[in-house]
């Protein structure tokens, strides 16, 4: 378990062989969908026009589907409190959104993005106006199996704004990261194979 100046931290190979399959085969059981972005959030891809369906393509490209069982959340949850405690952030959360089971194939990515949208459906009942805290992502393939898809950050309130970092932390199987949700970040293009991973992230109320 190591940092970069508390803007991440990471898990080297923190989940088995034996669990990395055990989530792939429970994420196959659920029905994919292609990914959505803000406004296209729940819409049917089928019911875009010409010009959204492009704008989506560009921005993300990826198959996800959706885990809502406790053993999921046993198992992840301690890694955002470990890294929540020893880090600077100290948050306040307490719940966390089903978890995303994504699949990248080749050509597939996804652009530029953070997971922190403001106080987003704060007059939901689903999010009781808690907002994303917390990100975690995990490596569920084995690296022989694609190549690309590399995971980077762009640390937007830097002294460069423009620079990104890869983070080959996450490159090993069963590895996890654990950011802010603010922070910017990407998944390049797959360029051979398939890539699984998986995403939590935990709410909490607004910051004060």
């Amino acid at each position: 378990m190591l940092y970069y100046k508390d803007l991440y931290w990471y898990f080297n190979k923190a989940l088995s062989d034996s669990v990395c399959d055990k989530i792939i085969k429970a994420g196959k059981k659920k029905k994919p969908k292609l990914g959505r972005i803000g406004s296209f959030a729940n819409a049917k891809f089928k019911t875009l026009n010409k010009q959204q369906k492009a704008l989506l393509k560009e921005t993300r490209d990826s198959y996800v589907s959706f885990i809502d069982e406790q053993w999921l959340y046993n198992l992840l949850f301690p890694f955002v409190q470990t890294a929540n405690s020893q880090s600077n952030w100290k948050f306040e959360f307490d719940w966390a959104e089903p978890v995303q089971f994504t699949k990248y194939k080749k050509n597939q990515h996804y652009h530029w993005h953070n997971d922190f949208h403001g106080e987003e459906n704060t007059k939901t009942l689903k999010t009781q106006g808690k907002i994303r805290k917390l990100s975690l992502v995990a490596s569920l393939s084995d690296p022989k199996d694609y190549e690309g898809g590399d995971f980077k950050f762009q640390f937007r309130n830097s002294t460069d704004p423009t620079e990104e970092k890869i983070v080959p932390q996450l490159k090993p199987r069963g590895s996890i990261v654990v950011f802010p949700s603010y922070i910017w970040h990407k998944v390049k293009p797959i360029t051979k194979g398939t890539r699984y991973s998986l995403v939590m992230w935990v709410r909490g109320w607004p910051y004060v």
